[in-house]
């Protein structure tokens, strides 16, 4: 399980970043902190496509870390996630798309969901190695 709890640990890492509105506005948008280098892109790009949550997700159902009903809040969290971003990334580049995303009033309860998820995450891996969110 050391391989699982060590994946766990990078895709807490991520959703700690999306469920924290102040990191957002502090490091995606104002870049307070120069030696940090975020954005809604690599955040949601990590965690769908480099973290491979969908496949994380079930690994962790399959060895019994995960019961039916959290596997499928996390699988619709990443669903509503891709479709937000596919969303924001097909729009007109009249603004940044981390102002729009932090603009767009369907953000907030998307934020909700990725804390619901992180939290869950560090409920089923206790021994995961967490990192909480510098800047």
């Amino acid at each position: 399980m050391k391989s699982l709890d060590s994946w766990a640990g990078r895709t807490f890492e991520h959703l700690e970043e999306l469920s924290s509105p102040e990191f957002q506005r502090d490091q995606w948008i104002l870049g307070k902190n120069q030696n940090v280098v975020a954005s809604f892109d690599e955040c949601v790009i990590g965690l769908l496509d480099d973290r491979q949550f969908e496949g994380f997700v079930e690994a962790g159902y399959q060895a019994g870390r995960l019961d039916a009903p959290k596997k499928s809040e996390l699988l619709e969290f990443a669903r509503r996630l891709r479709s937000f971003a596919e969303e924001k990334w097909d729009e007109p580049d009249t603004m940044r798309v981390d102002k729009r995303v932090l603009a767009d009033p369907q953000w907030p309860e998307i934020v909700g969901q990725a804390a619901r998820a992180r939290d869950t995450i560090a409920r089923a891996f206790p021994e995961a190695p967490f990192r909480k969110l510098e800047w």
